[in-house]
């Protein structure tokens, strides 16, 4: 039996997840904020589009990606081409150091330190920022129309604000950073980053211009040359450079998280000269081209294994003493070569509880330095979980850890995914920490549980590890209504329902037609036989609203012709056609042209005029009638009783948008127009006009063809 739904905090949606405190996590996109994700690698080897030299790489609005030469061309490289194109470049792009590119503006910074406007198409330029005579030693886009520039006036630093229209509208000033030498922004949080002209420091201001971390270079990696920073505008800053000979003299590019934490690195083939990202790209600038390097969903074997943690916020257990605690559930998709480490660790100290939550809430410092700081406090227990490789990378499972030995009322856990080089990125997207409701030992005798309550019960500690690695089954179980209610199950479980309670069925139907129909399966099944049932079906498999089927019985819709009655005397009687039907032939007596023929293995059989039919019109365009056609006849014949036939008709998409109506007891059915250019119904279009069925040989002078 499958226990209860425990009590407890649970982690899934966007807002839950917001009161934890993340770690070199994904937090960009709304899929991932639902859960923890890993930055997704670069793939290995990149993209090389091979220029004389390559500088200063830009990425527009519109995806194309733009450098400069050493040739003095300005290289384009629209999205989707194979090969980038030369341009003829202004002097100040020939000599630009670094280029931002903004929605139809390209934004240049001269080695003479002018900050130039010029038209992305045409490289007209349209203005020049006035400076008042000093020079600008970088630019950084902001995210809009405008840039950043960072200026120097007597071995002074500050940073301005340049909007659109070249007007400066906000002066900052970065007197801690006076040997600043290069300039990034990154949108989110709103963050200006600087790197000191000796290239061993990276400063944090907003952009209020107040100095929030700085971080030395070599703590990031040791022996590391800096050469040039860039970010994607948005989270993540890019640090290329080249390690010294000590440690291998490779080139290597980090990529770091907001709070100058690293998330990876991406080897280089050659020394790099500039770097810019944008959300799914990374474009690097060398001595032989341009270097573009595409997210893969495989951790390269070049580079470092990628992490990402996340920590909640303090719990705190109803639960009396001394079962606080029940366990905790992490469903992950956890392919192979990663693993997932579950940690927890709780306090009785109020001033180390006190303490901890303080550094935890302390935003001047870094979220993997806060999380490191907690876990040498408190040196928590940590469950390791690793992915076996035989389910599919994205199939996720539920992973459990017990909580039976923690006696205190308040706990924190950590959840830490780890992929390694060639491993798939993991991610979890639920996280559930319980305590103790209906649990499996209290289904023990009484005699068995009467160490429950005692510290360090082993028949507790049995259960407890038994109920946690049980987790899967019992999920298993409890998705069996799941699995085969109409609106949550998939297409195999559907066919397993409908065949098991016996209805009208065909592997070619879609998934909605399949849901369609096993969600009416009562009315379809107290149907069969009956016009409501025909109609049920129909609105499973056809659904909207107006219907895009009719059905017509002639019996019962018109009824039977009949003689007398009324007004007339004498009995109203049936009108009764005799003699022979039309398919009838006899040879020297009566023949009728189209309806005389040799009898056929197929013919229909001579009772076939005695049975009832109904009519089925259905609208829909050519794809649909295509997809439909090897079934829908079949399934209709499959409602109707022995005695009844189907008439299926196609008609084109705008079929009942015309009444056709004629009196109230009778109806004229016309047949749908052919227009070209939309689905047309195969018979119902004719050339020639009334009566022609082939073009005219020859027209005379004042003739028309209609």
């Amino acid at each position: 039996m499958t226990p209860p739904l425990h009590p407890g905090y649970r982690f899934a949606t966007e807002a839950q997840w917001q009161a934890c405190l993340f770690a070199g996590a994904d937090r960009s996109t709304v899929d991932a904020r639902r859960g923890l994700r890993p930055f997704a690698p670069y793939g290995l080897p990149p993209t090389l589009f091979e220029t004389i030299g390559a500088h200063a790489p830009a990425l527009s609005d519109m995806a194309e990606l733009l450098w400069r030469d050493d040739a003095g061309s300005l290289q384009r490289l629209p999205d989707g081409a194979e090969q980038p194109r030369s341009a003829a470049a202004p002097a100040s792009i020939r000599s630009s150091k670094r280029m931002v590119a903004a929605p139809g503006t390209l934004w240049t910074v001269g080695a003479d330190g002018a900050v130039e406007a010029f038209d992305i198409d045409s490289l007209s330029r349209l203005f020049s920022v006035d400076l008042g005579g000093l020079g600008a030693i970088d630019i950084a886009g902001d995210g809009h129309d405008g840039v950043y520039a960072l200026l120097a006036s007597n071995d002074d630093r500050f940073i301005v604000h340049v909007d659109c229209a070249g007007r400066i509208d906000a002066e900052l000033s970065v007197g801690a950073a006076m040997s600043a030498s290069a300039l990034v922004f990154l949108a989110h949080p709103a963050r200006l980053v600087l790197l000191g002209s000796d290239a061993t420091k990276l400063y944090w201001f907003d952009t209020e211009g107040a100095l929030e971390r700085t971080i030395i270079v070599a703590a990031l990696r040791p022996c590391f040359d800096l050469v040039a920073i860039g970010s994607d505008g948005c989270a993540r800053l890019f640090l290329a450079g080249t390690d010294g000979k000590a440690v291998g003299g490779g080139h290597q590019v980090l990529m770091l998280d907001t709070e100058g934490n690293v998330l990876s690195t991406v080897p280089l083939g050659n020394a790099p000269t500039g770097i810019t990202a944008g959300r799914s790209q990374l474009l690097v600038t060398t001595g032989i081209g341009l270097a573009r390097f595409d997210p893969t969903i495989l951790v390269p074997q070049g580079g470092g294994e990628v992490r990402a943690a996340v920590l909640t916020p303090l719990l705190r257990s109803p639960s009396q003493p001394p079962r606080r605690w029940l366990r905790i559930e992490a469903r992950v998709a956890l392919p192979a070569g990663c693993s997932v480490e579950i940690s927890y660790a709780s306090a009785d100290d109020p001033e180390l509880i006190e303490r901890l939550s303080e550094r935890l809430r302390d935003t001047a410092a870094s979220p993997a330095r806060r999380l490191d700081d907690w876990r040498r406090a408190l040196a928590p227990r940590t469950f390791v979980f690793h992915g076996d490789g035989q389910s599919a990378s994205d199939e996720e499972r539920v992973l459990s850890a017990p909580l039976h030995d923690v006696t205190a009322d308040l706990l924190w856990v950590q959840v830490e995914l780890i992929a390694a080089p060639g491993a798939s990125i993991p991610h979890l997207s639920q996280l559930s920490i319980l305590y103790p409701g209906a649990t499996l030992i209290e289904h023990l005798p009484a005699i068995y549980r009467s160490g429950e309550l005692e510290a360090g019960d082993f028949l507790r500690a049995l259960v407890g590890v038994l109920e946690a690695g049980t987790q899967q089954l019992d999920a298993t179980i409890s998705d069996l209504g799941r699995r085969i209610h109409p609106a949550t199950a998939e297409g195999e479980w559907l066919d397993y329902v409908a065949n098991w309670l016996g209805l009208p069925w065909d592997d070619g139907l879609s998934l909605d037609q399949k849901r369609g129909i096993v969600g009416r399966a009562s009315l379809i099944a107290n149907g069969y036989g009956a016009r409501s049932g025909l109609e049920t079906l129909l609105e499973g498999l056809i659904p909207g609203q107006p219907p895009r089927f009719r059905l017509v019985d002639v019996t019962a819709d018109y009824g039977i012709a009949t003689l007398g009655g009324g007004e007339c005397q004498g009995t109203r009687l049936p009108a009764i056609l005799s003699g022979l039907p039309q398919s009838a032939s006899e040879l020297g007596n009566k023949a009728i042209l189209g309806h005389a023929k040799l009898p056929c293995g197929d013919s229909e059989p001579e009772a076939a005029r005695f049975l009832g039919c109904i009519r089925v019109d259905v609208m829909a365009d050519a794809g649909e009638r295509e997809a439909w056609s090897p079934w829908l006849g079949s399934l209709i014949d499959s409602m109707l009783p022995a005695t009844t036939r189907a008439e299926l008709r196609w008609l084109g998409p705008d079929a009942f948008e015309e009444t056709d109506r004629l009196t109230e007891g009778l109806h004229l059915e016309s047949e749908p127009l052919a227009r070209l250019g939309t689905d047309s119904v195969t018979g119902t279009a004719r050339l020639g006009g009334r009566g022609r069925t082939v073009l005219p040989g020859r027209l005379s002078d004042d003739s028309t063809l209609h």
